[in-house]
């Protein structure tokens, strides 16, 4: 899978997108500006990883809502998404969507504890509306671990990239272990392909990137050089 630490460089680049993408989509109420921005996009990233065929599902639907909407009114196609948003994300009331996108909606949790490991890393919470626990939250923590993990390639330094790879492996297991039941609620509630495929995008992402975790946490006590033999 990998050849050389460029590579390496390459692939952590691509999970960082997708991290940024997640945790963009789900912490933000769309307006009309989002609206034209998401309007725009081409997800040609999604199939530019290599994570092509597992991401197949989210990247569809991505791509089936810009053709479904590429001539609708931004003004109601805004309104549309942030009826949705709001529906699947911020658990308005029991059966009208699903609970609201937090770890301790689903399970029995310690958000202080959370907020605590936050802290040791060196990342701290903006003023903001979300729990530390709200899934668009978790994932910008991971977005911010990624982002350490890619400068830390880029500069040689490998015991600190396995760390932040186990820290990561660890906060996917532990922190967003129960993002599978909120997905398989949300899925009743799902009304356009857009949000549909940012969940499916989101369930296959996570899957894939739990095992590109445990393969290049393998290859760390290899000299670089070394890892295309193990490829």
């Amino acid at each position: 899978m990998i050849a050389n630490s460029d590579e390496v460089i390459s692939y952590t680049q691509k999970r960082l997108t997708i991290y940024k993408f997640l945790a963009y989509v789900i912490n933000t109420l769309p307006d009309q500006e989002f609206t034209k921005e998401i309007a725009s996009l081409k997800f040609d990233w999604v199939s530019e990883t290599d994570y092509q065929d597992a991401l197949d599902s989210g990247a569809f639907w991505l791509r089936q809502f810009i053709n479904e909407n590429s001539q609708r009114d931004i003004e109601n196609l805004s309104t549309t998404l942030a009826v949705e948003w709001t529906l699947l994300f911020r658990g308005i009331k029991p059966g009208y969507g699903p609970p609201p996108a937090r770890a301790s909606a689903y399970r029995l949790y310690d958000v202080s504890f959370l907020t605590e490991f936050y802290h040791k890393m060196g990342l701290e919470l903006a003023r903001s509306r979300f729990d530390p626990d709200y899934l668009g939250c978790q994932l910008a923590f991971l977005y911010e671990l990624v982002q350490k993990e890619l400068d830390h390639w880029k500069n040689n330094n490998y015991q600190i990239v396995e760390d932040l790879l186990v820290k990561e492996k660890y906060f996917i297991s532990t922190h967003l272990n129960w993002v599978s039941d909120f997905l398989n609620d949300a899925e009743k509630f799902m009304s356009t392909s857009f949000y549909k495929g940012v969940l499916l995008l989101l369930e296959e992402f996570i899957a894939e990137d739990v095992q590109w975790l445990e393969y290049v946490l393998t290859l760390i006590p290899n000299p670089l050089s070394d890892i295309a033999q193990h490829s």
